[in-house]
């Protein structure tokens, strides 16, 4: 509420900008949660890919190729059914690899290489081949599981997964060496068993991808996250993601069927690798990690282009990197001959225009005035929000505005009025624009979203005043109200809101303070009449241009104490309320280090000199905080200021420095220090113990006496 008293609605979460299962939200808008923005989706330039299903299934059916950070790759030859690398010298070498015991099928499954250790899947198991020849293949299986797939999770351990059941399950362990310094007597002292950590498989609990999804490719990242790409019989694919401790499902990858291979890209990125009218297509399809993580309709592509030049058709290479991989081969080679990097050749593309639908704010008041919009955003670079609002005496929802009726709906520009992406074009000239706000926000002490920069006219704070541009009398009146925001752009970047917020009803500068001779005579149809505006309501919108003003003003004046309360201060007010008591700011770089010591002063200078002043602001130098509305036992003593006590609060006890009691009978309402370095006990104070002694000898005090002043008791000694 403001200082005229006029409340306001705000919408400045995901839920509330209508991302979700039942959302308004249109495809072409996503909602990024590092910023806490609205923002339009990146799109492919073009997402008309003539997938081969035939091609994709024969695509799966031979391993992924695989290479290691130094730039060597290795890849299944199927005409001569053995494992060949290159990279390192200019011709192909083999890597022997023993037959399957008992024999099986000797197409490996999948590859990837971690370690210094090229891992087969093979038969449902996993060899283990050493290329620093540290010991023989090792075979690893696991009963009920059959090994399919596999990526590397960055901790020398592998994912992988069994296509019949979903299973996910981790290899962990390396083989002893056989070769190299070893002992040859078996009498040795050693350990038993010799191996701490041999090789296995170890099934994840629990963690199983779901029919009717199957796995067809995965992918590791160097902070143990897995990403699987899985077909869907019934729909489009879907990526699942790992964490190491719960699997996401993403929502499908809109337009994509039969991918074949995945990995991790740079920025938070997934690519992976479709085909495209028989073939391999030519560019990488790359998705934001953020998007696959929370959006709940189909997801589109994030825009940049990824070209494929001289792809082997081995998928993208099976391993860690910091951007995906593939071999090449130029057309007249038989086998690969090169490593390439993916890399974007333009910048993202975003769609040109994107809806949702924002209400009903309820007044609950018949036909209440609405009266102005703040919104927090960015409209850089050829970009713009259009607000399109509607008030009804019904809570049904409206029909939205069309590109040949606006049904009745109020259009309102926030950026760039030359936008043209909107499909509802509406003439601009008499539109009404928003302007841009010297302050963080329009309610005093809040500093505003932290993501959103203030750039004069381009980011920030912008208002505009809610009105019909083509009636006489231009107020939006209704119960309910209703905004349909549309983001537009030009494709090349994207506006950016990060909170709405709605005031009503409208305070009246024209009809608080002037006669009636001022007031609108027009009403009902002839006020809605389309047309120029009518003198008096041109009068009230003109006054509205200094009353967004003075509101704003008088609010920061009515909210002026605001400055002298540490707890809620804005930091650039903390050193000159720090002035007032003595201490010097210039000594605290830590804002809120010096936030709690201004907190605690009036306490503080009552234990000045004292050992309970000298634990507290121990406790607050090394990290302490200051709790208001502490719990401490009636049932015991009152514990004195600069005195250790457990305390409760928020429902947990904690150790904790007193600073006051207000209540003493009930033990509530402390104040309490808690969370530091004395609390903990890692600070121990050391006192004068003898000089300590000699007095209370001379006076006769009884050194065990805890709640002497003096003494505090031997067993508060530091000695």
């Amino acid at each position: 509420m403001d200082v005229n008293g006029s409340p306001f609605w705000q919408a400045a979460s995901a839920n509330a900008f209508g991302f979700g299962a039942s959302g308004s939200a249109s495809p072409q808008l996503t909602w990024n949660s590092e910023q806490g923005a609205v923002k339009l989706a990146g799109i492919e330039p073009v997402v008309d890919f003539q997938e081969d299903e035939n091609f994709a299934r024969g695509q799966l059916n031979h391993p992924s190729a695989t290479c290691d950070p130094k730039g060597s790759f290795a890849w299944w030859d199927g005409d001569a059914n053995e494992i060949l690398a290159s990279g390192f010298r200019p011709s192909e070498s083999l890597i022997a690899i023993p037959p399957d015991d008992p024999v099986g099928v000797p197409l490996p499954g999948d590859l990837t290489f971690d370690d210094d250790i090229l891992f087969i899947a093979r038969n449902g198991k996993i060899l283990m081949v050493d290329m620093r020849d540290r010991w023989q293949p090792y075979t690893v299986q696991q009963d009920g599981f059959s090994a399919h797939l596999m990526a590397p999770d960055g901790k020398a351990n592998i994912w992988t997964v069994d296509q019949t059941n979903g299973q996910l399950a981790r290899l962990s362990g390396r083989p002893m060496r056989t070769r190299g310094y070893v002992f040859e007597q078996d009498e040795r002292f050693g350990p038993k068993p010799v191996n701490p950590d041999p090789p296995q498989i170890e099934l994840a609990k629990g963690i199983n991808i779901p029919s009717p999804f199957q796995p067809v490719a995965m992918a590791g990242r160097g902070d143990a996250m897995l990403a699987i790409l899985c077909w869907n019989v019934s729909d489009n694919a879907v990526i699942f993601l790992w964490d190491g401790k719960s699997l996401k499902q993403s929502a499908p990858l809109q337009g994509i069927e039969f991918p074949f291979s995945i990995a991790w890209g740079d920025r938070d990125t997934v690519s992976i690798l479709v085909s495209d009218d028989g073939k391999t297509a030519n560019r990488a399809i790359a998705y934001d990690l953020r998007v696959l993580k929370e959006q709940d309709t189909p997801i589109l592509p994030n825009g940049r282009v990824y070209p494929l030049v001289d792809h082997a058709d081995l998928g993208f290479c099976n391993g860690l990197s910091e951007v995906p991989q593939y071999l090449t081969k130029l057309p007249s080679e038989k086998r690969p001959s090169g490593l390439r990097r993916l890399r974007a050749i333009s910048r993202p593309s975003y769609a040109q225009s994107g809806g949702t639908l924002l209400g009903p704010f309820d007044s609950s008041n018949f036909d209440s005035q609405w009266h102005r919009i703040y919104l927090e955003a960015s409209v850089k670079n050829r970009s713009a929000i259009r607000i399109w609002a509607k008030a009804t005496n019904r809570a049904a929802s409206p029909d939205l505005p069309a590109a040949d009726d606006h049904q009745g709906w109020a259009p309102h520009i926030v950026g760039s009025a030359e936008i043209s992406g909107s499909d509802l074009e509406i003439a601009t000239a008499d539109i009404p624009r928003a302007s841009w706000c010297h302050h963080d926000s329009e309610i005093s002490g809040d500093g505003g979203f932290p993501n959103c920069p203030r750039v004069m006219g381009q980011s920030g704070l912008f208002n505009l005043l809610l009105q019909h541009s083509d009636r006489k009398v231009r107020r939006i009146k209704g119960r309910y109200l209703y905004l349909y925001v549309e983001l537009t752009s030009d494709g090349m970047a994207s506006p950016e809101l990060f909170a709405l917020r709605a005031y009503g009803s409208r305070f009246s500068y024209r009809d608080r303070y002037l006669p009636e001779l001022y007031g609108e005579t027009l009403s009902g149809s002839d006020a809605e009449a389309k047309g120029s505006a009518s003198p008096p309501d041109f009068l009230d919108r003109f006054l509205h241009l200094f009353e967004g003003e003075l509101t704003e003003t008088e609010s920061r004046i009515a909210q002026s104490w605001r400055y002298s309360d540490p707890q809620i201060a804005p930091d650039d007010a903390l050193p000159w309320l720090a002035q007032w008591i003595g201490i010097d700011p210039t000594h605290d770089a830590d804002m809120a280090k010096l936030r709690q010591k201004l907190a605690s002063a009036p306490a503080l200078a009552r234990m000045h000199g004292c050992l309970g002043g000298l634990r507290a602001i121990l406790e607050i130098e090394s990290g302490g905080k200051l709790v208001r509305g502490g719990q401490v036992d009636p049932h015991r003593p009152v514990p004195r200021p600069g005195s250790f006590t457990q305390a409760e609060f928020d429902g947990k006890s904690v150790r904790s420095l007193v600073l006051s009691v207000s209540d003493p009978r009930s033990g509530g309402n402390c104040q309490i220090l808690t969370g530091g370095g004395v609390t903990r006990g890692d600070i121990a104070i050391v006192e004068g113990f003898r000089l300590r002694r000699t007095f209370a000898t001379i006076l006769g005090a009884d050194l065990a006496d805890e709640d002497d002043p003096l003494t505090l008791g031997l067993v508060q000694s530091g000695n």
